[in-house]
């Protein structure tokens, strides 16, 4: 009788820790269910970020292609202007010329 009541109080004890380590063993699994739903949505946020730098990359290179050809396009139009200084210089040599002239004939 006394080694039966040993051996249902050791089962009460043995049943006491399964309980708690269950309950442990619960614990956890909540814990890494979270762990792993916090990991899946910082994959998901990385994959966006990803994207985002994808997106302004291609941006940038558009408009550094822009900003290339608007730099062509201005030095093209100085060259213009210079040399319509030119021009208007010599044609303002010419008139002066011509005046003179037609001061000499007068």
């Amino acid at each position: 009788a006394r080694l039966a009541e040993g051996v249902r109080e050791e089962a009460n004890n043995l049943q006491l820790q399964l309980t708690s380590v269950q309950q442990v063993l619960k614990t956890h699994s909540t814990n890494l269910t979270q762990v792993k739903e916090e990991r899946n949505q910082a994959i998901a946020e990385s994959a966006r970020l990803v994207e985002q730098v994808g997106q302004a990359r291609g941006l940038l290179e558009e408009r550094t292609v822009a900003l290339e050809r608007a730099e062509r396009d201005l030095s093209d139009a100085r060259a213009a202007v210079d040399h319509m200084k030119g021009v208007i210089a010599g044609m303002r040599a010419e008139i002066a010329s011509a005046k003179g002239a037609n001061t000499a004939l007068c």
